[in-house]
């Protein structure tokens, strides 16, 4: 990082004393850790060429405010000396874009082992999900701040549109079969609104002493089904399960999960039946994402655990875990 950069970046979010320490994560973005009016912070520098703009970072943002201001946890947007929830540093003819937010508690949840993780806790993953999309159905953008974009207009877990091209036929037909699945539901305020899309252990921390969840990196956030949240945790956590049973284990975390998500919100039967083909879809989307590289990856690593007989789950037309939904 350019030392005159960071500086001004710093500067630019009313830093206590312009000293920062580098953390790690962020796979597209530089972030540090910083002190404003004495409290923690987290400052993230966004190079140019990593596929961010101005008016998408900054209506994200406007959402996680917003969320935050109504009681979600999630770290709250700080806003610079400018008032402006993102600024930009000119690099030649290109532009930097900076944010800042509140530091989180706790560590990352990818960190923790699969045998440190309870009942409780999968609960509260539901609560926080739950909570995410109540406070969701009541959101409109205010005037200057676009419309995030429908979950099949980016590239996400659910829509490797930069994988398509070169896929293989067959996993394209199989694919386009559960998209006419998915497309054939309703489309009402209960199922489909603004989701976080990318919520898995990676993006939100626990603090275990009080097990409190705070969500982050809301990059890839877009309107979808709600459906689309719960997927993605409960696959995140089977690739994880070290156990055999994994259909025992699926019941098990729907059961806790659910019970937090109906704390805050409806979730229908009819609803979660509807969960499969969500599970298929993403399944799909993240063969398709890691195949290029996953001999590279380690057969312990999440990627290696997920592609073990992969391709042959989707070709066969199996679920990605047989559910027994209560």
């Amino acid at each position: 990082m350019n030392p005159a950069l960071l500086s001004h970046a710093l500067t630019l979010f009313g830093s206590d004393d312009n000293q920062a320490v580098r953390l790690s994560g962020g796979t597209s973005s530089a972030v540090y850790e910083f002190t404003q009016s004495g409290k923690q912070a987290v400052l993230r520098l966004t190079p140019p060429g990593e596929g961010f703009n101005l008016p998408a970072m900054t209506s994200s943002l406007d959402w996680v405010q917003y969320l935050a201001k109504n009681g979600l946890s999630v770290p709250l947007p700080l806003p610079s000396i400018h008032n402006r929830l993102v600024e930009t540093i000119p690099d030649g003819d290109e532009l930097w874009l900076v944010t800042a937010v509140q530091k989180a508690r706790g560590v990352r949840a990818e960190t923790l082992g699969f045998e440190e993780w309870n009942d409780r806790q999968f609960t509260l993953l539901g609560s926080l999900t739950g909570k995410l999309h109540r406070l969701s159905q009541g959101y409109q953008p205010p005037a200057g701040i676009v419309t995030r974009p429908a979950w099949d207009e980016v590239i996400n877990n659910y829509s490797p549109l930069d994988k398509l091209a070169g896929a293989e036929s067959g996993i394209l037909q199989l694919r386009e079969e559960v998209i006419r699945c998915i497309n054939s539901l309703p489309r009402t305020s209960n199922t489909y609104g603004l989701i976080h899309s990318d919520l898995q252990c990676a993006n939100f921390f626990i603090d275990t002493t009080d097990d409190t969840l705070t969500l982050y990196d809301f990059d890839d956030c877009c309107y979808g089904w709600y459906l689309m949240d719960i997927a993605l945790p409960l696959l995140d956590f089977l690739v994880l399960y070290p156990g055999h049973d994994r259909q025992a284990f699926a019941t098990r975390f729907l059961d806790h999960f659910s019970d937090g998500y109906r704390s805050e919100r409806r979730l229908d039967q009819d609803q979660l039946n509807e969960l499969p083909a969500f599970l298929k879809l993403l399944e799909i989307g993240l063969y398709l994402q890691v195949a290029d590289f996953a001999d590279k990856e380690a057969p312990d690593s999440w990627v290696g655990k997920f592609m073990q007989g992969r391709k042959d789950n989707i070709l066969s037309g199996k679920p990605f875990v047989p559910l027994s939904i209560s």
